[in-house]
């Protein structure tokens, strides 16, 4: 099983081109239909289109501040927009993919983040039996980081954080995250090739990553913590050489082990 987080740069190459999704749809032929799970973002669209309404975006801690009025945005853009067109990508690549958010049969079962953020959460529990039937035909879920509160309220969910909770109680084998990057990159600016948790966590507690990175990290370290066995790799997702590698676990970006 794979978990694959799509944001930042790498998210708006695949809406343009369908590279990603034919490099998918090759490693995935030669390999047996291997499980796969797409997991997106949209932060540039939801901010483009928040701008357009006249509202302004602000952050915390690397996380989106969502009020009532943000999250009819991010519920458009993620589910409406950003998600379909994924899908038509896969579609177009011949890779059977089905697009649904963390709401679609209570997938993300949430409680609240911080108070600060608004209405946004973090997933408690992954409902995995909502994912087997796609799993059984072949069929590649695409989902979208929304999810829902225990009064049915729907939450926005940091994508990164919710590759890792799909990473965890899917008990996934790898998690790739895509970026513009070669890997994580030390304070002078090469990649680390390999890092251990503990490095990570020392990462984490340093300034040297803050805001969206730090997210990340501490996405990869919960994963670390609950499935050890999870081989974890921030890599550069505009490359399909690089892709090719990391789906087979050949390693091409900064892969992170216990």
């Amino acid at each position: 099983m794979i978990v694959l987080k799509l944001g930042g740069a790498a998210l708006k190459e695949s809406l343009a081109s369908d590279s990603l999704y034919r490099t998918l749809a090759k490693v995935r032929a030669a390999h047996a239909g291997l499980p796969l799970v797409i997991v997106h973002g949209g932060g540039p669209e939801i901010n483009a289109t928040a701008a357009k309404l006249g509202l302004v975006s602000s952050f915390h801690e690397g996380q989106r501040v969502t009020t009532p009025e943000f999250m009819e945005i991010v519920e458009l853009v993620l589910s409406g927009k950003i998600n379909p067109a994924i899908v038509r990508g896969c579609l177009r690549a011949g890779l059977p993919a089905f697009g649904l958010s963390g709401v679609d049969g209570g997938l993300f079962e949430c409680g609240p983040e911080d108070e600060r953020l608004g209405q946004v959460g973090h997933v408690r529990r992954v409902r995995v039996e909502r994912l087997e039937s796609f799993f059984a035909t072949g069929l590649v879920p695409v989902v979208s980081p929304v999810g829902l509160f225990p009064d049915f309220r729907p939450c926005n969910v940091n994508a990164d954080l919710a590759a890792a909770r799909l990473a965890v109680d899917l008990k996934a084998t790898r998690l790739l995250f895509l970026t513009d990057k070669d890997g994580i990159l030390d304070a002078g600016g090469s990649v680390m090739k390999a890092l251990q948790h503990s490095e990570l966590a020392d990462l984490y507690r340093s300034p040297t990553v803050s805001g969206g990175m730090k997210v990340k990290v501490r996405a990869i370290l919960e994963v670390l913590e609950a499935n050890p066995s999870c081989r974890v790799e921030v890599m550069n997702g505009l490359s399909a050489d690089a892709l090719e590698a990391g789906l087979v676990g050949a390693g091409s970006g900064t892969v992170i082990g216990r």
